[in-house]
């Protein structure tokens, strides 16, 4: 909204000063009512802030409602003087009310006080900030200087105009020490404005400033502000509230966490309003916040500090590791065994996050050989087609250890749950832990059925999807954590929530040993990743075109039961078509076998990888997809190895593939070899198809490139322009893993991410 200010001295008491009226700007040279309810509010949003210079005086003398006067001691001042005088719409009134207005070019002959009268300086009695809005109270906070006896509150810039007390004298401010006052707040301060921008976890900043005399004010009805205080509870969380000292304290640290849990960045207690950080509160110790959430729960207990290892233990980790494993350790897998065996001692299970390939199973090998033989076994679950690669690994670091490992699969433990339940472990591991990330699968139960004293999860990618899975691996280690995790719940917080997530970092990562190879391996060779953009052929974009048409159209018209089905169905088509028209059903694409512009590109940059002497993985969602580039190498001679869910010697394949260049080329189911293998022969891998979760790309792409390997990794993706594919991958930008576990990836796919991606 655009204002008009109207300068008005009226003719019969010139005594009174100049007045200054408000009326919408329409245009014309007449004046339109006058609009008595603007405040300074209101023309500090208005266009004509930054060019009215009465409008700025207006605001720098701290005038903040009408009616808006300038009295004749102020008038006096050069600067308000021109400011009146250059201004456009100036006016006298003769008479009383009622009279008419008269435009005149200049108030010169009617403003009598031109002599500058000798003010003295006011008492500068502190600063003021004041909050507009609780939600975001961090957010624009007006500053205001206020003066002994002063009947209002200044703004940051500086004026050289009186202002009046309430004993009607008439007082200078003082710029000096407005000067050093206002330092404090440093280049967060918009002078102009007289607004602070400061972040919301810069809640010292705010402290600092209150210690030194500032004020905090919250808004309290419509008008009137109330001081906030710094409090604190026992336990070392801090806030601003509005209650007085002797409140109970403690009770409202409870309230400020559901508030936070909740979303919110206050909280309303017993009448008062308390204020808080959300940075504060995730940089809280653990045992703080938990043990103020929930009461049933000796939380001092569960974050003791690790305890500290004896020379002796100490010693013997070394010894061992020098006589009884075949192996020599690097600084940060020794690293891992010393962590392994402090959480013991502190008798807590733990998670071992490390990146893929960097050599978890090793550590896990090498603390159970420093354990004291004894009469209970160890159990190590795992997907069925890793037990091999298990029993190979054991065979290799630690021979010794073959007789007090048992082996079984998921599957097994859940069917034979009974068996294994009768048995009293010494330490049970879990690999792959991101397989039991859903607690209400009976996998998830049968696990949690077994005894044992100790249990440790490996996983280099607990997290998939949502927080909420790495939580139902803790309900396994320490099942204590389920009483958090339910305490949370009744927020009602969603697993991609970032308050949850931060929780969850700030509960679970005392008992999670994570490192990446950026961090550990700085001689790993490097790994670049490429998207080969495609264009399909117009057969096959007539194809992709009509099957898009269809189920975009079934979304809109379909019951809406099945509207997420049908939208899971159009997706999984539509880059089924990307890939291959032949991965389709003849229903859809009425045409018998069509050369794939993709699979061709693919045969093409595997034989010239061959040529120039390289390995080569290719990882597909799709078998089908992988029978037919199969076929397509062995039309044209090219030796290759094939592994899918179907494959019952996965071993004796990878190891025909490391061991034997003659195999150039491995083609691989993703589900089935994205995890647990050593592929370190290829520095070469195509991926067919994208998937919307880089964390599971990641596990494929850490089959070369891990331990072991020699060479640069070169990663290809194939991408078709114009179609799923590439919005797929501008979801990786949104979703795309960091070496922080706990930055969630996301959540599955929405319905309403479904749809944008077949659009």
């Amino acid at each position: 909204m655009k204002f008009r200010l109207v300068c008005i001295i009226k003719k019969d008491s010139l005594d009174k000063g100049v007045d200054i009226e408000v009326c919408l700007e329409t245009g014309s040279k007449t004046l339109s009512p006058f609009q008595r309810k603007v405040t300074i509010d209101d023309l500090l949003k208005s266009e004509e802030f930054a060019s009215d210079t009465l409008c700025q005086l207006l605001f720098q003398t701290g005038q903040n409602r009408q009616p808006f006067v300038f009295s004749p001691e102020q008038v006096s001042c050069k600067i308000l003087r021109q400011a009146i005088n250059s201004h456009p719409w100036l006016y006298v009134k003769s008479g009383g009310k009622g009279s008419s207005l008269k435009r005149v070019a200049s108030l010169s002959g009617y403003l009598p006080f031109g002599k500058r009268l000798n003010f003295q300086e006011g008492s500068l009695m502190g600063g003021e900030l004041y909050i507009s809005n609780i939600k975001v109270w961090w957010k624009n906070l007006k500053v205001r200087l206020r003066y002994e006896g002063a009947t209002s509150l200044f703004p940051a810039q500086y004026v050289d105009i009186p202002f009046e007390t309430d004993d009607n004298r008439w007082m200078l401010r003082c710029e000096k020490k407005e000067c050093e006052l206002l330092s404090l707040l440093g280049s967060s301060l918009d002078y102009e404005r007289s607004i602070l921008h400061i972040k919301e976890d810069n809640f010292d900043m705010l402290k600092s400033l209150m210690c030194r005399g500032w004020k905090l004010l919250v808004p309290q009805g419509t008008d009137s502000h109330v001081p906030v205080y710094l409090k604190s509870n026992k336990s070392g969380i801090e806030w601003f509230s509005t209650g007085s000292a002797g409140s109970d304290d403690d009770g409202v640290a409870e309230k400020i966490l559901e508030a936070y849990l909740f979303s919110r960045n206050y909280a309303e207690c017993d009448g008062n309003i308390n204020l808080f950080s959300r940075q504060k509160i995730t940089s809280l110790p653990p045992e703080v916040v938990t043990g103020t959430l929930v009461k049933d729960l000796d939380a001092e207990k569960l974050y003791l500090p690790l305890p500290v290892l004896t020379n002796d233990e100490l010693n013997k980790i070394h010894t061992v590791v020098l006589q009884k494993i075949n192996a020599k350790l690097k600084p940060y897998q020794m690293e891992g065994v010393i962590w392994l065996a402090k959480m013991r001692k502190k008798g807590t299970g733990c998670l071992l996050a490390d990146d893929m390939g960097l050599g978890k199973t090793l550590q896990v090998l090498v603390h159970l050989a420093i354990l004291e033989d004894g009469e209970k076994k160890h159990l190590v679950i795992c997907p069925a087609s890793l037990t091999a690669n298990w029993e190979n690994e054991i065979n290799k670091f630690a021979p010794q250890l073959s007789s007090r490992i048992e082996i079984a699969s998921y599957e097994a433990v859940r069917i034979h749950t009974e068996k294994f339940s009768c048995n009293k472990y010494d330490t049970i591991i879990v690999d792959e832990g991101q397989l039991i990330k859903n607690d209400n699968t009976q996998r998830h139960k049968a696990i949690g059925e077994l005894m044992c004293d100790h249990m440790i999860i490996l996983s280099g990618t607990p997290i998939e999807n949502s927080v909420d899975e790495i939580w139902s691996q803790f309900k396994l280690l320490i099942p204590e954590m389920e009483i958090v995790f339910n305490k949370i719940k009744t927020f009602n917080v969603q697993g991609d929530d970032k308050r949850w997530v931060e929780l969850s970092k700030l509960f679970l990562s005392p008992f999670i040993l994570r490192r990446t190879k950026d961090e550990v391996l700085k001689n790993l060779p490097r790994k670049f990743e490429k998207n080969i953009f495609i264009e399909l052929s117009e057969e096959e974009l007539s194809v992709y075109k009509a099957i898009r048409t269809i189920f975009i159209k079934a979304i809109e018209t379909g019951i809406s039961g099945r509207i997420n089905s049908i939208a899971l169905e159009g997706l999984l088509r539509l880059r089924q078509c990307c890939v291959s028209l032949n991965l389709l059903p003849k229903s859809l694409t009425h045409k018998g076998y069509v050369k794939s512009t993709k699979i061709e590109l693919a045969v093409k940059m595997i034989k010239d990888f061959i040529a120039d002497g390289h390995q080569i993985l290719v990882f597909s969602q799709f078998t089908s997809a992988l029978d037919e580039l199969e076929e397509r190498l062995t039309q044209d001679s090219v030796k290759l190895l094939l592994l899918t869910g179907n494959t019952r010697n996965r071993q004796v394949l990878v190891d025909s593939f490391q061991n034997d260049d003659k195999n150039k080329v491995f083609l691989i189911s993703l589900k089935a070899g994205g995890t647990g293998l050593n592929l370190t022969a290829a520095d070469r891998v195509i991926l067919l198809d994208d998937w919307w979760n880089p964390a599971v790309e990641n596990q494929a792409f850490a089959r070369a490139h891990r331990i072991g390997q020699h060479n640069t990794v070169e990663v290809y993706r194939l991408v078709c322009r114009n179609t799923v594919e590439e919005k797929i991958l501008e979801l990786h930008k949104n979703k795309k893993e960091m070496s922080d576990l706990f930055n969630a990836v996301g959540d599955k796919l929405s319905v309403e991410q479904i749809r944008k991606l077949l659009n």
